[in-house]
């Protein structure tokens, strides 16, 4: 299973703006699926970790995404029940959770890119050095 991290980013930024959509009542609740059940929580538990687990911020990812399920569950539980200063508390939450999400799936991509770079340079080591001279 591969993963898109741009689309994951994507994903993340839109479950943002569907929350704000059903806290401002524009969009009508919707049930969150659980931090394994999504994209980023199949590949995390399918692939990511066992694969990638060398890369420290894969371990953060996980317990980070597992935090902005709940909590994003919480605003629409809240939002429900009219606790409305409760759901617009926990949503600044989420959107930070969000932010982290997406910083931490660009580090993943830096690391996995500058190893996959290595790798060529050690199989490939005429290619990189011209590259490096044409570039």
């Amino acid at each position: 299973m591969l993963l898109d991290i741009s689309h994951a980013r994507i994903v993340h930024l839109e479950w943002e703006t569907k929350l704000e959509d059903i806290l401002s009542g524009r969009r009508r609740p919707v049930k969150v699926s659980t931090h394994n059940e999504c994209m980023l929580g199949s590949w995390l538990y399918i692939e990511g970790i066992k694969k990638y687990n060398h890369i420290p911020e894969v371990m953060r990812l996980e317990q980070i995404h597992v935090t902005f399920h709940s909590l994003a569950q919480q605003v629409i539980n809240n939002h429900a029940h009219r606790r409305d200063g409760s759901a617009d508390e926990l949503f600044k939450e989420v959107k930070l959770l969000s932010r982290e999400i997406i910083y931490l799936l660009t580090k993943i991509e830096q690391h996995v890119i500058h190893r996959k770079k290595r790798i060529n340079i050690v199989r490939h080591p005429i290619k990189a050095l011209s590259n490096l001279f044409n570039s």
